[in-house]
């Protein structure tokens, strides 16, 4: 995206969310019968302008903001003043208590009631999400306990209908060590089963620790990357992490298509087309194939089963251990294929590894395969103090060891994931099912009420948290981080642009209800003790009230201009 076209994206979403706004107040304004004299987007010399009925409508240099001039709003007027106003009726300072309160609360509520519009608009409108189908099942899990298999497709999680993968693993996260009921389609029939998912140690959005339900389906069925788990059966030139791209010209992309292949030619002779992986380029694991593939003839066995040939699906398969890491220290070695942890059979490295973290930092004993013959370790996983993504505070993970690096304390948390996690197996996965969402009217509806409700409760929780300084006020953002935000989800297309449209505007809502003056909250405040007192508060009063909310923000906007430069300084 070009620099004019991302200037363009900024700008509108700035000014809608300004419009929503001063829409609020204005139409607030417009049903108490207060004048409204102009209604601005933006600040400066206007660029547009024009005037209907006793409102003057513009839209001014700098969008960086807006308001609502209404007659009478000035905290400086004296009841002097006010009382020798000839359109003293219309006035905003003359209008009931309740009556100012409406109107200054209104601009902070469209913003907050906007995002049920923006989610709306999204639901219906059909997102791309990953279907809600069974890939593999770990068997060690509740899944398997419950008979669930690969290809069956979720419809239903306790009661409630799943659109995606996603949303059925979060609703299936808020029952942890609860029974429920799940629906799936089973090759067009509808079978029902009981399930209890167990329970997960993990961390909510700010890094405080919590407990999800798991039932251990995986969305990725198993790619074409094969491992060799026992070298004595598998033909010479094959080693782990191949990919078998074709059977006798028989295209395959996952481990199932080369069962099926196989199968077929129980018995016969047939060729297989391998691409290895180019080890200078080690980083690069889904793209990482050498130039020219080559071929290779063998006769499948009598059962046709890849087993037979000595392999398994390579994302059972360790790539890489950090040398003097946690894993390296165990002895696990690369070319090890997981097996179980604790006891508990594992699918994949990522069920693998999932295990040993729910140890939480425990001293835990894994099995593994190597060559074919069983081998168990005592793994003790290595506790460093990272910087949250969210919080930007130090909190404290569990470093495995997997993968080519270590990270030292005081790494951003994100790294130790990528580091742990982008070169540890031979990850491979078959084409996971992608499809447009289909909701009715009234789940769309549902949807964006609960996107909206989840979005406030959680900004709310934020707010909460930096003023208690739980999260740090590195992430206050000013213009800068806008504009990167904005133009960011422009590129990403509609739908991810409203839904940060719809973030963000929960965002200024919540922000301008602080009991701050010059933000709407502020406002609210001072009419609640001019309620108490009954009677205006005094014009130094008021000024001096002003200075303060000016003060305050001057002070929010330095910092929020410093994390900006600090961010584009980093970038």
């Amino acid at each position: 995206m070009d620099g004019p076209t991302k200037i363009s994206a900024f700008i509108l979403f700035i000014g809608v969310l300004v419009f929503v706004h001063e829409l609020g107040h204005f139409l607030a304004a417009k049903l108490f019968g207060v004048k409204v004299l102009k209604f601005s987007l933006g600040f400066g010399p206007p660029l547009l302008q024009f005037t209907r009925g006793e409102t003057t409508y513009q839209i001014a240099a700098v969008p960086l903001g807006g308001y609502v001039r209404m007659h009478g709003d000035d905290p400086t007027q004296s009841e002097e003043e006010r009382a020798a106003d000839p359109d003293r009726a219309r006035s905003f300072n003359n209008a009931p208590i309740s009556h100012r309160a409406v109107i200054a609360l209104a601009g902070p509520a469209f913003n907050l009631v906007f995002p049920i519009i923006c989610f709306f608009a999204y639901f219906l409108l059909g997102p791309k999400v990953y279907a809600p189908v069974v890939g593999i099942v770990d068997p060690s899990r509740p899944a398997a306990a419950s008979a669930l298999e690969p290809g069956d497709r979720v419809l239903e999680v306790a009661g409630t209908s799943v659109y995606s993968f996603d949303r059925m693993r979060e609703v299936v996260s808020r029952h942890p060590g609860e029974a429920i009921e799940l629906v799936v389609d089973r090759d067009g029939e509808r079978v029902r089963t009981t399930v209890v998912p167990d329970e997960a140690p993990d961390q909510n959005l700010f890094g405080e620790p919590i407990a999800r339900g798991v039932i251990g389906v995986h969305l990725n069925a198993f790619g074409n990357r094969l491992g060799v788990a026992d070298q004595g059966r598998s033909p010479p030139g094959v080693q782990t992490g191949d990919a078998i791209l074709a059977v006798d010209q028989e295209h395959i992309d996952s481990w199932s298509g080369l069962r099926s292949a196989l199968r077929r030619r129980a018995g016969m002779e047939a060729k297989l087309r391998i691409a290895r992986p180019d080890p200078r380029r080690l980083g690069d694991v889904l793209s990482a194939e050498a130039p020219a593939p080559f071929e290779l003839s063998l006769v499948v066995p009598e059962d046709g089963e890849p087993a037979s040939l000595g392999w398994a699906p390579g994302s059972q398969f360790v790539r890489t251990v950090a040398e003097g890491g946690p894993a390296d220290r165990a002895g696990i070695r690369a070319g090890d294929q997981v097996w179980a942890v604790d006891g508990h059979r594992t699918i994949n490295f990522a069920s693998f590894a999932g295990r040993i973290l729910e140890a939480e930092g425990e001293a835990i004993e894994v099995e593994l395969r190597r060559d074919g013959e069983a081998v168990a370790f005592r793994f003790d996983p290595e506790a460093i103090s990272c910087v949250h993504e969210n919080t930007k505070k130090p909190t404290t993970e569990q470093q495995l060891g997997f993968g080519r690096r270590l990270v030292s304390d005081g790494a951003p948390c994100a790294d130790l994931a990528r580091a742990q996690w982008a070169d540890a197996a031979w990850h491979s996965s078959a084409p996971v099912p992608i499809e447009e969402a289909e909701l009715s009217i009234a789940e769309a509806f549902m949807s964006s009420v609960r996107e909206t409700g989840g979005v406030i409760y959680n900004t709310l929780r934020g707010i909460f948290k930096l003023f208690t300084n739980e999260v740090s006020v590195e992430n206050v953002g000013g213009p800068v981080r806008l504009f990167q935000l904005a133009s960011q989800a422009a590129e990403l297309g509609l739908l991810v642009y409203l839904g940060i449209l719809a973030s963000v505007s929960v965002n200024l809502g919540l922000v301008n209800l602080l009991p701050i003056p010059v933000f709407d909250g502020g406002h609210l405040l001072l009419l609640l003790i001019e309620a108490i007192k009954r009677k205006p508060l005094s014009v130094r009063t008021r000024e001096y009230a002003n200075l303060f909310g000016l003060m305050f923000i001057i002070s929010l906007f330095v910092l929020a201009m410093r994390n900006d430069i600090l961010a584009l300084d980093a970038f």
